[in-house]
């Protein structure tokens, strides 16, 4: 599904100003006013209640008289309040000319029923209005339900970033395109269940404004899970080699290796800078490499199908000099099918003019990010989906921002991963990603869908955890251990399809 930023949705407003034989404005109240009049019709208790709408001084405003209008016409008890005082925008202006009511003008003591948002759509610029804080704080305390008409007021559409009293909706009805807002930072808390109203703007338009943010669907990834055909042996399923684990850091090693497995890799090779002795007697079916071997057997990379750098590679002085080295060497022999994660990015970091392929995969947190851009932490959580494709123009490569939600940057073009909560906050669980990242390369994904794929299952895992178990207790363990869960499942979705 196509997303838009905040500056898309405004382009696409102004070409479509002065459009003749389309009132946009009008259908998209109208619109809004069919499904509000559907829901209630299924929800009784909320049918005879009053429906308040709040409404700004700009187009968003004129959607909430447009949909006024539309509900006082089918019998609903309607109080339109004017947040902002009369409206400013001219065509808003004609909305709130039309309407057959008068508005309330008192500040209420209680905003009890059904609660409608059209103070700002997606040109809100923070901060909020002192004005506007309390009929929202008085809508979050005692709405029944609470319905925002294109965006919530409060809400950076882009980044996701909320102010603390954004309006909090149980339903967010978006015009024509869902922003990218909507699933970054608080956006998912604040927008409820978020429904398309699509109206009509024309195609020619649409093209030209509306750029490369994708929000992928769960019928997408079923179709990406490797095949295993009756007849494959191991030799048909990739070579993963995780170049992982150093004193006191083999848990990460572990990790990383049992995804790659769980996920499906025919092989897996562990490599490290040091002596992995007792980690591969407790791990049989994984191969060694010692880092000398690595080194001068690269040039076969035929033999290994894909790489995964990073994990509990450790930071001393001299394991970063070879980590670096190891980076130069898998680019100079072009091995296409690189992950690196954790160490690695710290390595990449401190080096002045590294250069990627544009098939390595970057999986850094905000954290790391900052460090590779030199940036402050603050600075990435508060502009994810900017940063993240910044970074993946610097690097020219693939760049997967985790957090909440996770966002996939390629070029101009960001993917955005529906699935993942807080449950993933754990050490190892990064791990665990970049295992399965590799194991997907190695089985013959591009690196843009092996990194959405292991993103969505990882993030599923984590979904379906706290269905039934406390957002607390998983651990980077329980996703090795219900990995296989998930995917039987997106198989078997992919097998009715």
């Amino acid at each position: 599904m196509k997303l838009v930023t905040a500056v898309e949705a405004l382009q696409l407003d102004k070409k479509t100003q002065g459009l003749v034989s389309l009132d946009l404005m009008e259908e998209a109240g109208c619109s809004c006013a069919r499904w509000i009049d559907h829901f209630l019709s299924q929800h009784k208790s909320l049918k005879s209640e009053p429906l308040h709408i709040l409404c700004g001084s700009g187009n968003n405003g004129g959607d909430g008289f447009v949909i006024a209008r539309a509900l006082h016409e089918k019998g609903y008890l309607v109080k339109v309040y004017l947040v902002q005082g009369v409206p400013r925008s001219s065509q808003a202006q004609k909305k709130y000319e039309s309407l057959p009511i008068s508005p309330e003008n008192q500040f209420p003591k209680s905003l009890r029923g059904v609660v409608i948002d059209a103070i700002f759509g997606v040109g809100f610029r923070p901060p909020l209005e002192a004005s506007v804080k309390s009929w929202l704080q008085l809508a979050n305390q005692t709405a029944l339900y609470r319905i925002a008409i294109d965006t919530p007021t409060g809400l950076d559409s882009t980044e996701g970033l909320a102010e603390e009293e954004t309006f909090h909706a149980h339903t967010t009805l978006t015009i024509a395109f869902s922003k990218t807002g909507f699933y970054l930072r608080q956006g998912p808390g604040v927008c409820g269940k978020v429904k398309v109203l699509t109206i009509g703007f024309p195609e020619e338009i649409k093209k030209s404004e509306v750029k490369k943010n994708y929000l992928m669907q769960w019928a997408q990834f079923s179709k990406w899970l490797p095949q295993r055909s009756e007849g494959g042996n191991k030799s048909h399923f990739g070579h993963s080699v995780i170049v992982a684990g150093s004193e006191g850091k083999w848990g990460a090693a572990l990790l990383s290796t049992r995804a790659a497995f769980r996920t499906g890799s025919g092989y897996v090779t562990l490599a490290s800078q040091e002596s992995m002795g007792k980690f591969i007697l407790e791990s049989p079916d994984v191969m060694s490499l010692k880092w000398g071997d690595l080194l001068s057997t690269i040039k076969n990379s035929k033999k290994f199908m894909a790489f995964a750098v990073g994990p509990g590679l450790g930071v001393k002085p001299q394991q970063i000099q070879k980590t670096s080295a190891l980076l130069e060497l898998l680019y100079q022999e072009k091995i296409s099918s690189v992950v690196l994660d954790a160490d690695a990015l710290t390595a990449l970091a401190k080096m002045k003019s590294m250069k990627l392929l544009p098939t390595w995969v970057l999986t850094p947190n905000s954290g790391e990010l900052a460090r590779l851009l030199n940036v402050s932490v603050a600075e990435i959580d508060q502009r994810p989906l900017y940063y993240s494709k910044l970074a993946a123009q610097k690097f020219e490569c693939i760049v997967l921002l985790k957090g909440f939600h996770t966002v996939i940057s390629q070029g101009d073009r960001s993917i955005f991963i529906p699935t993942g909560n807080a449950a993933l906050a754990k050490a190892g669980s990064g791990d665990v990603l970049t295992g399965c990242i590799a194991s997907f390369m190695a089985q013959g994904l591009c690196s843009l869908k092996a990194a959405c794929l292991g993103a969505y299952l990882h993030g599923s895992i984590a979904d379906e955890w706290i269905k039934t178990k406390d957002i607390a207790s998983l651990s980077a363990k329980d996703l090795l251990e219900e990995l296989p869960k998930i995917m039987y499942r997106l198989r078997g979705i992919n097998a009715k399809a």
